[in-house]
């Protein structure tokens, strides 16, 4: 559609929400004397479109009112403070009770398969050494024990 020579002066309405239109629209007033509002109405999509974004903002709003007042409930924070502290940390407010609470993150470095194989093995030689240097500990007591059993029974 071109309105690039029309003179137009009063309002212009296209409504174009029940053509079987998929494509972009491209309507050139440039050139036009239009003088009044102009008004387009490309498609139902375009306000389906618009509510969609606009629910999802009041959710988001919710969403951030509430974890405000979660932190509030939770903690000693202002509302300013519980706000403050949300912001700087994304709204995740389980950063933000770890910290009041004083909860670090443990942070557990994953090891591969291999890794835990060859920590098992050596875990086992570790066992099995210690247990043999028990053993051999316990050994040597007992056959000096022996001795002086010995010895003391001789001296008798």
């Amino acid at each position: 559609m071109d309105l690039s020579n029309s003179n137009v002066s009063e309002n212009v309405i296209i409504d174009l929400s029940n053509s079987n239109v998929s494509e972009n629209v491209i309507i050139d007033l440039s050139n036009s004397n239009v003088s009044e509002n102009v008004i387009i109405d490309l498609s139902a999509n375009e306000i389906r479109k618009q509510k969609y974004i606009e629910q999802k903002e009041q959710y988001i709003n919710r969403i951030k009112i509430e974890s405000v007042n979660m932190i509030c409930r939770q903690t000693d924070y202002t509302e300013e403070e519980a706000r403050e502290k949300l912001e700087k940390n994304n709204y995740n407010y389980k950063i933000v009770l770890n910290e009041y609470f004083g909860i670090k993150e443990s942070h557990v470095i994953e090891k591969t398969t291999n890794q835990q194989i060859y920590g098992e093995i050596r875990n086992l030689m570790d066992d099995g050494a210690r247990k043999f240097r028990k053993e051999k500990e316990q050994a040597e007591a007992y056959e000096k024990y022996m001795e002086k059993a010995k010895f003391n029974e001789n001296v008798k």
